[in-house]
């Protein structure tokens, strides 16, 4: 994943943010509306995840974590600071959502989506060897899991409630199993 500024990614995000929301945008906003648009929880949490992000590349460790911290109490989303994650993320619904992997440019994490190199302890610190390595537009579906060291492949779809623990070749789509009924 190539590098950009700071300003860059959260401007990605923006315009990742603004063509997810375009049905319900009108076309010509005021100033007003523009100001409570970028004031929303996905774009709080995405441009506060990308602050974080960028200490924790520039050795201040625990300016990243209170940054962290302070996003997760705003959003409810917990996106590690050490995870890189490329242009135009998208969480539109950010509470409940954990991220410690690496990704690729067009991630979209729905409400709940989790992340993680560990099932027990999902937020618990870990190299991102053994994390989860997203592909360019990925999106991973509401209360979705993806565990372990595992590869998914470009536009893949996690579907919401499915469980990834295994590697996804690319434009896949996993869905959730069907439920037993025990009597």
């Amino acid at each position: 994943m190539s590098t950009h500024s700071l300003w860059q990614l959260v401007d990605s995000d923006i315009q990742a943010y603004k063509s997810h929301a375009s049905a319900f945008l009108p076309r010509k906003a005021g100033l007003l509306r523009t100001i409570s648009v970028l004031m929303t929880p996905p774009l709080i949490c995405s441009g506060g995840y990308r602050l974080a992000h960028h200490c924790f590349r520039r050795g201040h460790v625990r300016i990243a974590w209170v940054l962290t911290l302070i996003n997760q109490y705003l959003t409810g989303a917990s996106l590690h600071p050490e995870s890189p994650i490329g242009k135009g993320l998208y969480v539109p619904h950010p509470y409940g959502v954990i991220f410690h992997g690496t990704a690729g440019e067009g991630l979209s994490l729905l409400a709940g989506a989790i992340v993680t190199p560990h099932v027990e302890k999902p937020t618990q610190g870990t190299s991102l060897e053994s994390a989860p390595h997203l592909a360019d537009r990925v999106s991973v579906g509401a209360s979705a899991l993806v565990a372990g060291a595992v590869s998914v492949g470009d536009s893949a779809l996690i579907a919401a409630q499915a469980i990834a623990d295994r590697d996804i070749p690319e434009n896949a789509r996993v869905y959730p199993p069907r439920p037993t009924i025990s009597r």
